[in-house]
């Protein structure tokens, strides 16, 4: 976290980032006026006191793992001792020698839950649907290494581009599920996961004195009944292992209920409850993920002070969807990054959000080289783009038969990309400028 944060930290100052950026700024409200092609952007600082700029272009880049899911079971605000999200953690609360309950699967369970096993004195992690896991295979790099590549800074590119291209080769077995069976698996799907079912074997069978009966459980408790990739694939050498731990206990059955001192489970097959006390809960319980922007007031108005005729909720009512997950027609000038369908299962988001910033680019420069102040998409091609993309996701195990956060409660999914990032760098490579309409103030 320190290299990354240093890394940022380097290049934003290095290309003079730094000094136009307004941190602990919070944007409230973003109104477009068609007469003008302004957006008139409302924010506040510490101060809480609201100040207003005017606009040429928006571009978000509010990222989208940033808005805390708690869950909302009966008597959460009853529990007497520290309760906390993994994305809010409380680094005021001293877990060593504690009694704690972990709640979730996904991978902030996956970073937080191995990491806290051995300083607690008991910690039960309450696991609703397993997942499949990879190793991480994290390797310290040499210094031979590291100075050759400091000589030769083109070897960097090159493992770059090689990671890459296996990680999208791994696409193939995202795709070609039958549509009518979603239970299915595909050719590639069943090989990846016969690989992911014998690294958990490994991984659980490490240490021979091991009971073969707690083995045995965890084995059942921990297989996924899905095809791998329909929820988010796990990269993890320490969660296997943490289970065989005599301090770590896995809870399967459902929480029915907070209660003052813990939570209560009950088995769906007998309907026994039982409770289990923890002087902390955590919740490892994820995001929420498929209303994008909706901390956002996004709205286009004839003039500003008249009232809003049409919102980016009024757009997004049915489910959230954009072209190349990058911008909305109706919204002339505003364009997003990582937004709608460009989140990835088996690559790099990040390729994926440079791939997005070249096309933004390429996008403002047609329009200054044109002498137009508003640029947007045509509906029709929005509208084309999204039914194309919903029937292809349709073909792939994003779309599989579990619940995962790539999709909405109706089924649609919302997040991912359906194909390879490969195709993705190729189709924004160049934008389509037939696709998109120019104007000018006052509508000329």
């Amino acid at each position: 976290r320190d290299e990354i944060l240093a890394y940022f930290t380097k290049v934003a100052t290095d290309y003079g980032i730094m000094q136009h950026v307004r941190f602990k700024t919070k944007v409230e409200d973003m109104v477009y006026a068609r007469d003008t092609c302004l957006w008139s952007l409302t924010y506040s600082g510490e101060d809480n006191v609201s100040n207003t700029d005017n606009v040429n272009v928006v571009v978000s880049a509010t990222g989208q793992l940033n808005r805390p899911k708690t869950p909302s079971f009966k008597g959460i605000e009853t529990f007497q001792g520290p309760a906390f999200h993994t994305a809010r953690w409380r680094h005021d609360v001293d877990l060593k020698g504690k009694k704690v309950i972990g709640v979730g699967s996904g991978p902030s369970a996956i970073q937080a839950f191995p990491a806290i096993a051995s300083e607690v004195e008991k910690l039960t992690v309450c696991l609703r649907t397993p997942t499949y896991f990879v190793p991480r295979g994290n390797v310290q790099h040499s210094p031979l290494r590291l100075y050759v590549q400091t000589l030769f800074p083109f070897l960097v590119h090159f493992y770059r581009a090689f990671i890459l291209a296996v990680a999208d080769a791994f696409f193939t077995a995202c795709y070609g599920l039958d549509p009518t069976n979603r239970e299915s698996l595909t050719r590639g799907s069943e090989t990846f996961r016969r690989g992911c079912l014998k690294f958990m074997e490994m991984q659980l069978t490490q240490e021979s004195e091991q009971d073969p009966a707690k083995v045995d459980k965890l084995r059942q408790i921990l297989t996924p009944k899905f095809a791998p990739g329909c929820k988010r694939i796990g990269i993890s050498d320490e969660w296997y292992p943490m289970f065989l731990r005599d301090n770590v206990i896995l809870e399967h059955d459902t929480i029915d209920s907070v209660n003052p001192r813990g939570i209560t489970v009950r088995n769906k097959k007998t309907n026994e409850a039982k409770n289990i006390d923890a002087d902390v809960i955590i919740w490892a319980t994820g995001f929420s993920t498929t209303s994008f922007l909706e901390h956002l007031s996004i709205r286009t108005v004839k003039s500003l002070g008249m009232e809003s005729d049409y919102t980016l909720s009024d757009a997004w009512k049915d489910y959230s969807k954009a072209y190349y997950g990058t911008c909305v027609p109706g919204f002339p000038n505003f364009y997003m990054l990582y937004g709608p369908n460009t989140n990835l299962g088996h690559n790099s988001i990040i390729f994926m959000v440079e791939c997005q910033v070249n096309y933004i680019v390429q996008l403002l420069q047609r329009m200054l080289e044109t002498d137009y102040d508003a640029m947007s998409v045509k509906r029709q091609a929005f509208e084309t783009f999204n039914k194309q993309m919903q029937k292809d996701l349709n073909h792939t195990v994003f779309n599989g038969n579990c619940a995962s956060w790539y999709k909405t409660e109706a089924g649609e999914n919302t997040n991912n990309w359906s194909g390879t990032v490969f195709r993705y760098w190729w189709e924004t490579l160049s934008p389509k400028f037939d696709n998109f309409e120019l104007e000018r103030k006052n509508h000329e």
